[in-house]
């Protein structure tokens, strides 16, 4: 079964139109013209009650979570394919 996302890396304002967007496999640009006119509509308010509603509830889609500051992204490169970069030494301050 297919689940709903929030897609904040393509997003705009927290990427629900662009979860709903991949939802439905569209533009999201299409999402948003559709989100504007029915702010106009109703007003605005409904719409921006709505919107931060689903901010609130959406999960953020898996593939697009962010890595924790503290972690540090492992390489994936198979092992012949790896080029040794040179080390630069720091000098102690003694040529100064």
């Amino acid at each position: 079964m297919k689940k709903i996302y929030r897609a904040p890396r393509e997003g705009i304002l927290g990427g629900v139109a662009a979860g709903f967007a991949q939802y439905f496999d569209t533009d999201p640009v299409f999402v948003r013209l559709g989100v504007a006119v029915l702010a106009i509509v109703t007003e605005v308010w409904p719409v921006l009650l709505l919107y931060v509603f689903l901010y609130i509830i959406m999960p953020v889609d898996p593939a697009q979570e962010t890595v924790q500051s503290n972690q540090e992204p492992k390489d994936v490169t198979p092992a012949g394919d790896r080029k040794e970069e040179p080390v630069e030494r720091m000098d102690s301050g003694q040529n100064m």
